[in-house]
């Protein structure tokens, strides 16, 4: 697609008169045109990046540049070292061999060996290592007869255009579905070359697709403004960039006032209904310069001394506070024990208290004396119940002969086992009380030992006699808790616990005076801290006088600048608006010139597009009615077509019109009379004379003959193997339909018995369930091969039809061969023939008498027929064999011939060799072999020159 607009971009560069705003919109177009995604452009999407990419063009600079442009048009004209269209050839090359993998329904392939490429091979090469000339692959719906083309479409064209009719991402298309491989594809040729770029845009005429005919079918349907040449003759590139692409010039939003700039117009419009009131803002500021002068004359001379405070003393006032604020700092560190002597006396007091408690608890515990035998004995009676017991549960004697009831004992009893347990509980939060107060008298002394102490130091506050006590203190505690780990039973650790909390107390009262000694300190620290803060306070609230002062003389300064700097920025605001306002203006005036240039670019470029077309078809035209007829053989005269006529919209039309002459002298429009299989012959025949005029050397059929009857179709099978250049191209066919395939092999192997050989084959491609995908199957169909399997399979009743079918087919070949003017049949007249070219259908039992004759015939005395075929022949024409398989009305009989209910019936298997030897005789035209014919002359000239001699 970039090559045609870099063609049409050269062309309009040679013009003289191409201005500023044109040469802008086919720089843009192109900008456009080489995205990526180009192909997937809607026409609004167009519409809306060409307005971009001018609008970017404008910002950067306003004239476009020319010279970047001509550089840009030189390479496009030049991408094809100067090869012109008309001279472009594909190479004389023929395919050897397509390989695909991973490519839509082709995957890894069906693999005998395990060192076999993956993927599927199609071998176009027969047992000889020859190029088949014709490949005809069958198959149903989905087996992959499409992808096969499109593969060799992407190889040799690097593209496909199915992506296009469906939308789809060219990426997107050619992967296999659920595969994450790439697709690949290989083609060789024979002989081994590559195709340039130019030659690759011209490949895309080698495929004659079903896709494109019926595309042109249904354009041809349409108004005559629609293109329904440029789908068959390669220019489709071109067709999508004009319909698909560019936009109407009505329609293009380029010079639309919405898109017009107005941005630097709506702010001049704005400052200027502000420009009142600013200039009104100015001459108030000028008023309130002049006070600040004033102000500022008062400040200076008035009070000199405020410069030196807040110049100088400001400074020195600042390390005097920062001076105090670090010592306010530092007192903040120090840590007051919260404790005072009071304090330590209560904690004292409570712990002598706890000990004392300990002792009376154990001594009451002791009076009490609890028995946990007797509390679990009473345990076991009050189980056991007291109803129904006459024995004491303990000794077996009768309740009457006892004291006392064992069990009004036992109940009188446990209230005091209640009693007991209170005091247990009574001791365990006792010893608790006493741990917690340990642990704290222990917390207290290790904090005066360290950090916290440490900061009293600092302080100038020196206590040894508690740091002694203190380091005692620590000892013995350390010597108490390995005692305590050493004691296993927990009334041991409490007796070595109460020793300690006395221990404690003892050395607390020996720090009575410390302890008063730390509290004084602790007070004048507090009084110290105090009076920092206040001196700090008052050296802020002085600072920040100070510093006001110094502010309200800058702000006067900054006041008399900013009056200056407002007028200075008005004027330059507006000169700047104004300046904005006429570059707004020239731009809109250039978008309005390149809304007219854009008309005038797509008139070029459809005059561009309409000429190539003309060039392409005007050479053609002849060729595309020689095709045509081919293809409609046997239709009536009145449909019989003489010439055909392309017109191309020009300067005096402009509709697309195909204007067929016909035989009886009438011109018809081909869009207009045509039916739906006659519109696809004329797109088929369009092709093919495209597909002469660069002599392609290779043609790949995508079931071309949709929508076309089965006599049209036998018409095309002909003329693939009788046009003079059709017979010479290697023809690569796929199709759906069975019996044009059968045709097709039928044909094949008629001229593969003929002198002049044309190398083929048929395939079978299938898409088996395994899901490797598409594979092929080499598969020759002919009717040799149906009746074989018929019988094969018991089917004589198929069989026999084929054999007539057979050899009526084969008879009537030869008879048509028969150049004689006295080959005169006799026929029926059908109703349903009245419109074919010959309304007669021939009798099949005067044709046979024909083929009798030939059998008598010689040439020099040599029989055209052997022996063998004339027996064979005179077997089939026996009264009983004839009526099996040559019946007038073509329906069976069964009480002729007792052969359809045998199973391994011997008659139809002698039919059967019998019409072979027939067939063989009749391909050969009825001619004998050169070598017989060579020798018979020699034997008569021989014969003469004996008699000769001989003679007196």
């Amino acid at each position: 697609m970039a090559y045609w607009y870099g063609q049409f971009l050269a062309e309009q560069l040679k013009r003289d008169d191409v201005g500023d705003a044109e040469l802008c919109i086919l720089a843009e177009i192109g900008r456009v045109l080489r995205r990526e995604n180009y192909r997937e452009l809607k026409k609004t999407e167009f519409n809306k990046l060409l307005m971009e990419e001018v609008k970017k063009h404008m910002r950067t600079d306003l004239k476009p540049r020319k010279s970047w442009l001509k550089k840009a048009g030189r390479e496009y004209a030049d991408r094809e070292k100067g090869v012109a269209e008309e001279e472009l050839k594909l190479p004389d090359v023929e395919i050897r061999s397509v390989y695909m993998r991973n490519f839509r329904s082709f995957g890894d392939g069906i693999h005998l060996e395990a060192n076999e490429k993956k993927g599927t091979t199609l071998e176009l090469v027969d047992a000889n290592n020859a190029i088949l000339k014709r490949a005809i692959v069958f198959g149903p719906n989905g087996s992959g007869k499409s992808s096969f083309c499109e593969s060799m479409e992407w190889k040799l064209t690097d593209y496909i255009g199915e992506c296009d009719r469906r939308g789809i991402a060219l990426s997107q298309f050619c992967r296999r579905y659920s595969c994450v491989h790439d697709p690949e594809v290989e083609i060789k040729f024979e002989p081994n070359k590559a195709l340039s770029p130019g030659q690759k845009r011209l490949a895309k005429s080698c495929f004659i697709e079903k896709n494109r005919i019926q595309g042109f079918a249904l354009l041809a349907k349409g108004k005559g403004d629609k293109d329904v040449i440029a789908l068959l003759i390669g220019l489709d590139d071109l067709k999508k960039i004009a319909d698909d692409i560019l936009v109407l010039p009505a329609s293009c939003s380029i010079a639309k006032s919405d898109n017009l700039l107005v941005d630097a117009k709506n702010a001049l419009e704005s400052w200027k209904s502000a420009t009142a009131e600013i200039e009104r803002q100015i001459a108030a500021e000028k008023i309130r310069e002049s006070d600040t002068a004033k102000e500022l004359t008062t400040i200076l001379h008035v009070n000199q001394n405020l410069c030196d405070t807040i110049g100088v003393r400001t400074k020195e006032h600042e390390n005097d506070v920062a001076r105090w604020k670090n010592g306010k700092n530092r007192l903040d560190k120090i840590y007051f024990l919260p404790l005072k002597k009071e304090d330590f006396a209560d904690i004292f007091q409570a712990a002598i208290g706890l000990v004392a408690a300990r002792e009376a608890l154990k001594a009451k515990l002791m009076t009490q004396g609890s028995n946990v035998n007797y509390k679990e004995l009473y345990t076991a009676v009050s189980a056991l119940g007291t109803e129904g017991k006459t024995c004491c549960p303990a000794c077996d004697t009768p309740l009457a002969d006892v004291k006392k009831n064992p069990f009004d004992k036992a109940a009188e009893e446990l209230p005091k086992l209640g009693e007991l347990q209170r005091l247990q509980n009574e001791l365990a939060e006792n010893e608790r009380l006493i741990l917690s107060i340990f642990h704290r008298l222990v917390t207290i002394f290790d904090q005066l030992s360290t950090n916290q102490f440490a900061a009293v130091q600092q302080s100038t506050l020196e206590l040894p006699d508690l740091h002694e006590s203190i380091s005692v203190f620590r000892g013995r505690y350390v010597s108490f808790i390995s005692v305590c780990n050493e004691l296993s039973d927990p009334e041991d650790v409490f007796v070595v616990l109460q020793r300690a909390i006395i221990l404690v107390v003892g050395i607390a009262r020996h720090l009575s005076a410390e302890i008063d000694q730390y509290a004084t300190s602790q007070d004048q620290l507090n009084q110290e801290k105090i009076r920092m803060d206040d001196l700090w306070m008052a050296a802020e609230k002085k600072l920040l006088q100070l510093r006001q002062s110094h502010e309200a003389w800058v702000k006067a300064e900054q006041r008399m600048k900013q009056t200056t700097r407002n007028q200075q920025e008005h004027l330059q605001r507006k000169k700047g608006l104004e300046d904005a306002e006429l570059i707004e203006q020239n731009k809109n005036g250039f978008l309005r010139k390149c809304g007219e240039a854009y008309a005038s670019v797509h008139k070029q470029f459809l005059s561009f597009k309409h000429a190539l077309e003309r060039k392409r078809t005007e050479t053609i035209q002849q060729r595309i009615a020689h095709y045509y007829q081919m293809i409609n053989a046997g239709d009536s005269d009145a449909e019989c077509v003489d010439s055909v006529v392309i017109q191309i919209p020009d300067g005096t039309n402009d509709q697309y019109a195909i204007l067929l002459f016909c035989r009886d002298g009438s011109q018809r429009n081909a869009m207009h009379v045509l039916s739906e299989g006659h519109v696809r012959a004329l797109g088929l025949a369009i092709t093919l004379a495209l597909a002469e005029k660069y002599a392609l050397p290779f043609l790949i059929f995508d079931d071309a003959v949709n929508a076309i009857d089965s006599d049209h179709r036998a018409n095309i099978i002909g003329m693939m193997f009788a046009d003079e250049y059709l017979s010479h191209a290697q023809l690569l066919v796929t199709t759906h339909d069975r019996l044009f395939w059968e045709r097709f092999c039928l044909e094949l192997g008629k001229r593969q018995n003929d002198e002049s050989v044309i190398p083929g084959a048929s395939f079978v491609v299938t898409y088996p369930a395994n899901g490797q995908g598409s594979v092929f199957a080499q598969y020759n169909v002919g009717f040799e091969q149906k009746i074989i399997a018929a019988m094969d399979h018991f089917d004589l009743r198929q069989a026999m039809v084929y054999l007539r079918i057979w050899l009526e087919t084969e008879v009537l070949n030869y008879i048509d061969s028969l150049k004689g003017k006295d080959q005169r049949l006799s026929g029926r007249l059908h109703k349903s023939r009245r419109y074919r070219g010959n309304a007669l259908e021939p009798d099949i039992t005067g044709i046979f008498s024909k083929i009798s004759s030939q059998m008598g015939k010689s040439v020099g005395g040599i029989p055209l027929f052997d022996q063998g075929a004339q027996d064979a022949w005179s077997f089939l024409r026996t009264e009983l064999i004839d009526d099996v398989i040559n019946q007038d009305n073509h329906a069976y009989s069964e009480a002729l011939l007792n052969i359809s209910h045998a199973k391994t019936s011997d008659e139809v298997r002698e039919i059967f060799q019998k019409i072979k030897i027939v067939v063989t005789a009749l391909q050969r035209s009825g001619r004998p072999p050169a070598a017989t014919i060579a020798q018979a002359v020699l034997n008569t000239t021989e014969a003469n020159l004996v008699s000769k001699l001989a003679s007196p």
